[in-house]
């Protein structure tokens, strides 16, 4: 057991749902994947402010397919590797990054 003191009261509460699995739901299979794998790092809208990942938004002006599959499966720089997304999901995330107009947050 741990006791975590504050000032001020405080309720936790165990859940069985996972709520990472609810956002999952939400939307189409590719923004869920961007948001489960990528909206951490590259921000929301495929864009983030200031220094850090490159941009994602409209991904498919500046690279090939393969490019890209190639980049998730084995990862670059500090990106980490996806190794477990197939080639469908992949694609799919292409597709839909590819259609993204990113507003800068």
């Amino acid at each position: 057991m741990y006791l975590n003191t504050q000032d001020w009261p405080t309720i936790y509460k165990l859940n069985l749902e996972d709520p990472l699995g609810k956002s999952a739901r939400t939307g189409s299979p590719e923004s869920s994947v961007y948001q489960q794998r990528c909206e951490v790092c590259h921000g929301k809208n495929g864009v983030r402010a200031g220094a850090g990942p490159p941009p994602l938004a409209g991904i498919g002006q500046r690279l090939s397919l393969e490019s890209f599959r190639l980049t998730v499966h084995s990862g670059r720089g500090e990106m980490p590797a996806f190794a477990d997304l197939n080639d469908t999901a992949v694609k799919g995330l292409f597709e839909y990054l590819s259609r993204l107009k990113g507003q800068i947050q």
